[in-house]
């Protein structure tokens, strides 16, 4: 339990103090490892004292994610259209008040990620303000540069420069009228959203569950590589991972991203294949009127999902 672990890290912690105290390091070598892991302890600390229930959502675009997630909130809030592609993460949180603050990154934050995507692609000597779509072409020979997300995320943000460069160093902005329309904006158009630090929904709708916050991330296949970081993120700080799959989708279910789910670990080594619960959606669209052939229908569905699990030996009773 958190109460344990808590119990566990902080006596480690205070061992950590008392060595601290006394000033046995001596080099450089032993202070920086002893900072390291320090700095770890004080992260652990402070996550094991969260009272609050974290939940990541996650799946594929079409899953129904954001469908699920206004269910719990039992308010329409965020996009749930079939075709939306979600290209920021946002985070629910229960409140007394409803709102929505949005964050955006700050110039020197935006250029730092642009230059990771362009590490990715061994790109050196161009920034978002100089790049252009041209020079990219020209730089790009190699045939796995060509094929590379990377390089299709760098064109989208090129060709979204100018409206970016609006929303980049915008100061935070709080939503009092909470509706669809005033988020999706922030969420789903690409020259606004890939600016988008950090979005969170303030909701008063969680009647009994007051310590509850919901992660509804980008799809896994997100097409911007920022958010997906931020989702892996999001996933790591979660309690409970939910696997929502949309049903009528054939299977959205790949070895990629099973396999990024049974090899990331969280901070405290627990794999989220360990902490996932998989949930079926948009069930309805596929079952017919009649009772006897809606009742074959799910047993169908929910036989191939299983078998889907079972194949990527991710199946366990108790997580479906």
């Amino acid at each position: 339990s958190k109460k344990r672990l808590y119990e566990k890290v902080s006596k480690i912690r205070d061992v950590f103090i008392d060595i601290n105290e006394i000033s046995i390091l001596k080099t450089e070598e032993e202070l920086e490892k002893f900072n390291k892991i320090n700095e770890k302890l004080n992260e652990w600390t402070n996550r094991l004292q969260d009272d609050r229930f974290k939940i990541a959502l996650i799946g594929t675009t079409s899953a129904g994610k954001s469908t699920f997630a206004n269910a719990l909130l039992q308010n329409d809030l965020l996009p749930e259209d079939d075709k939306t592609t979600t290209y920021t993460s946002a985070s629910i949180e229960s409140s007394n008040e409803d709102k929505v603050v949005i964050e955006f990154y700050k110039d020197i934050e935006f250029e730092e990620r642009f230059q990771d995507l362009l590490k990715k692609l061994k790109i050196e000597n161009e920034s978002f303000n100089n790049l252009t779509l041209s020079t990219l072409q020209n730089i790009l020979k190699e045939d796995w540069q060509q094929e590379s997300s990377y390089k299709f995320e760098i064109e989208g943000i090129l060709k979204d420069r100018e409206n970016i460069k609006n929303y980049i160093n915008k100061s935070t902005l709080i939503l009092n009228d909470v509706t669809k329309e005033n988020i999706r904006p922030y969420i789903t158009k690409p020259e606004i959203a890939r600016v988008v630090k950090k979005i969170t929904i303030y909701s008063s709708k969680f009647k009994g569950m007051r310590e509850l916050i919901i992660y509804d991330v980008p799809g896994f296949d997100s097409p911007t590589q920022l958010h997906k970081e931020q989702a892996a993120k999001f996933m790591k700080d979660s309690e409970v991972v939910v696997l929502v799959h949309g049903y009528g989708l054939g299977s959205d279910l790949n070895e990629a991203q099973v396999n990024m789910l049974k090899s990331t670990k969280d901070e405290f080594g627990s794999l989220l294949s360990n902490k996932m619960i998989v949930v079926g959606n948009k069930i309805d669209k596929e079952i017919p009127n009649d009772e006897m052939e809606a009742k074959e229908k799910i047993k169908k569905l929910s036989k191939d999902l299983t078998d889907d699990l079972k194949k990527y030996n991710v199946y366990k009773e108790n997580n479906f």
